[in-house]
């Protein structure tokens, strides 16, 4: 495991993040808003619905795989050295 994915895993950020980006695709699919889950019975049984709907569970993972990518780098997912160049680059 390299150093930037250690880094996130103890973020509690990162995990936030994860967290919506699970949560909200979930909730937007079945129609619910935060002040329509009462209870944890109502949340509890959204995931339950979620996790039995491949559709739903397609729009999560695209949603978590959008959160855990890292832009900076060449490949998809792939930790390494960010690109180089634009106006960061000072190294002449």
């Amino acid at each position: 495991m390299t150093n930037e994915w250690q880094a996130r895993l103890k973020n509690p950020h990162f995990w936030i993040e994860i967290a919506v980006a699970v949560l909200v695709p979930v909730f937007s699919y079945f129609g619910l808003s935060g002040p329509d889950v009462t209870s944890w019975s109502v949340f509890f049984l959204t995931l339950k619905d979620a996790l039995l709907n491949p559709w739903v569970l397609l729009l999560a993972a695209v949603s978590v795989c959008n959160t855990i990518n890292n832009p900076t780098t060449k490949g998809f997912l792939l930790d390494g050295e960010a690109i180089k160049g634009g106006s960061d680059d000072n190294s002449h």
